[in-house]
């Protein structure tokens, strides 16, 4: 009798944001006088990793992911973002994107 069994690695998600809002710096902390344009403006950094946590045999034990910074412009009726998308070390990639 020949059983095949699959091995699926078991994966902890994690990661986080660091942001600001240059609207509430404007309205409760301190007027800049800064142009429209740049108090509209919420600079982001996100993080999204995974670190293999089970059955690693095929899938190593490497924690990979992105850095992705960016801003978002925040506007009376939409909201435009860009960010750009960095791998944190070889495994998770060799190019930037956005």
């Amino acid at each position: 009798m020949n059983v095949d069994v699959e091995h699926h690695p078991q994966v902890l998600v994690w990661g986080g944001s660091l942001q600001y809002s240059m609207p509430y710096l404007k309205s409760n902390i301190v007027d800049l006088n800064l142009p429209d344009f740049l108090n509209r403006l919420i600079p982001i950094v996100e993080v999204s990793l995974q670190t293999p946590v089970a059955n690693t045999l095929t899938s190593g034990t490497v924690t990979t992911g992105t850095i992705n910074p960016g801003v978002i412009w925040a506007g009376k009726y939409f909201q435009v973002a860009a960010e750009a998308i960095i791998p944190v070390n070889r495994a998770s990639g060799t190019g930037v994107g956005g």
